[in-house]
């Protein structure tokens, strides 16, 4: 099976306005000074094109049976124009439309680019294929050439309106997967569990360095048959075999490609493969069992932390740390390097480490104690918060089993210093927890065991230690150790 989508790059830039013909990288380079301020002084107008709102749905309906005018189809997406004595000339140099690169052809003041190329720039800024009208900022930068001979930079934007064309309607009955892990078996697909809307999540195993698969619109699984019940809802790529772990689909009738094509899944392992039917895309990512941290206090990769897994959260994981100002850290889901990532990452910081991308890296620039909950699935996000602990349960002040401030430790200041409980209020177990992104308190709760932190993870009920009342907890997490006195 072959590629089957339809990609065509066919203008070339550096005609000008005006009469010369000077291509822009003849000329002197063109003084530094701002392109918004030379644009304003020299009167160099950028306005929308006359193409101004483009829907794919009609430009694909006019070459139905042409597929060679839809190849050359173009439109104009932005104007420039200037009356000012003093500019001999413009040529043009780029233009991107919200910040993706396209090619683009420039005559007589029009910014014209091919229609395919556009709609794809669209698919890329927005990371969908939704059908819904978006504006596009169209940036174009061009130089000016002026009668003293000089050449000056300058730049404007436009707005152009594209919609994609209409995506399947949202199947009722859910989603499921075939391919080379589970032999093609009509009868037993993998149904896929919904997270969302139009979000849909199923868990794989390969067994080979290369697997095909599709998708499928959710059908009866008895005796299924192929033409009418399974493959008119088949969803797959533009490019038979395609291992890119981030994709976008296509369907039946799509008329970029009709005929949908197998993705791949590349290596030997448990993958969790996320569904999106509104922005028709999909991800794989390896399922993550365990996360690690290491980073420039843990000799960079000498030492690995481990984090504790969420009970019931697949790929989410959590630990409290103290960091240094400039400390950097990573993360990965061994104790070694491979599939590690930092800067990469989604960063929420709440509690104020100051926690940025650092090239590869994440860089804390305040220090203190921390609680950082790390999601390492499809999406990778590290979200930074307060280091807050509490008691739960028969020893807390108010004896509830909910998380309350009455019930929080106090933080150390120092990297050495301890978290302290509120008295116990009763002789009972001892019940602690983190509290966060509303998890359940059992979901991220740990006890102290033979002086030793221990947590509960994503294992059954923990050992139950009794306490005497007005009694305190004492947690170094420095040293992965506690105290009941």
């Amino acid at each position: 099976m072959k590629k089957n989508q339809i990609l065509v790059g066919l203008f070339l830039a550096g005609m000008t306005l005006g009469a010369c013909t000077d291509d822009y990288t003849d000329w002197a380079n063109p003084q530094s000074n701002s392109p918004e301020d030379a644009a304003a002084k020299y009167e160099i107008n950028y306005a929308a094109g006359t193409d101004a709102a483009i829907v794919m749905d009609d430009v694909y309906a006019k070459y139905a049976d042409d597929a060679e005018g839809l190849k050359v189809d173009s439109v104009v997406i932005a104007s420039l124009s200037s009356s000012n004595a003093n500019i001999a000339s413009i040529a043009f140099k780029s233009v991107n439309v919200n910040g993706v690169a396209i090619d683009a052809a420039f005559k007589d003041g029009k910014v014209k680019v091919n229609t395919l190329e556009l709609d794809l720039a669209v698919r890329k800024a927005f990371n969908s294929r939704a059908h819904v009208e978006r504006t596009l900022d169209v940036n174009v930068d061009a130089a000016a050439k002026l009668t003293t001979g000089e050449a000056v930079s300058t730049s404007g934007t436009a707005q152009v309106k594209l919609t994609p064309v209409t995506t399947p309607a949202i199947s009722e009955k859910g989603y499921c997967m075939m391919g080379d892990f589970q032999k093609w078996n009509a009868n037993e697909p993998i149904v896929m569990e919904k997270i969302g809307d139009g979000l849909y999540k199923a868990v794989v195993t390969t067994t080979a360095e290369k697997s095909w698969f599709k998708f499928y619109r959710a059908y009866d699984t008895t005796n299924p048959s192929w033409d009418d019940d399974i493959n008119p809802g088949v969803l797959g790529t533009f490019e038979d075999g395609d291992v890119a772990t981030e994709n976008f689909l296509t369907w039946v009738g799509d008329p970029s490609c009709p005929s949908p094509q197998a993705p791949a899944i590349s290596g030997i392992n448990d993958f969790i493969v996320t569904l999106d039917v509104v922005n028709m895309s999909f991800k794989v990512a390896i399922k993550t069992i365990d996360l690690f941290m290491t980073g420039s206090n843990y000799g960079w990769g000498d030492t690995w932390k481990q984090l504790t897994p969420i009970h019931s959260a697949e790929g989410e994981f959590w630990t409290i740390v103290y960091l240094e100002a400039g400390e950097q850290i990573k993360f990965a889901p061994q104790a070694g390097w491979g599939n590690d990532f930092g800067g990469e990452a989604t960063i929420n910081d709440e509690a104020g480490a100051g926690l940025t991308a650092d090239g590869t890296n994440l860089l804390a620039k305040n220090a203190g104690w921390y609680l950082l909950h790390v999601v390492n699935t499809t999406d990778r996000i590290v979200n930074v918060l307060a280091p807050n602990i509490y008691l739960i349960g028969g020893t807390a002040a108010d004896g509830k089993w909910e998380v309350a401030d009455v019930n929080k430790f106090t933080v150390p200041t120092g990297k050495d210093g301890e978290f302290v409980s509120p008295a116990f209020g009763a002789a009972d177990e001892v019940r602690m927890c983190v509290n966060f992104g509303g998890y359940d308190w059992w979901k991220t709760e740990f006890i102290v065991l033979d002086g030793k932190i221990v947590y509960r993870g994503s294992g059954n009920d923990q050992e139950r230690v009794k306490v005497a009342a007005g009694q305190k907890a004492y947690l170094n997490f420095t040293d992965g150790i506690g105290s009941f006195k």
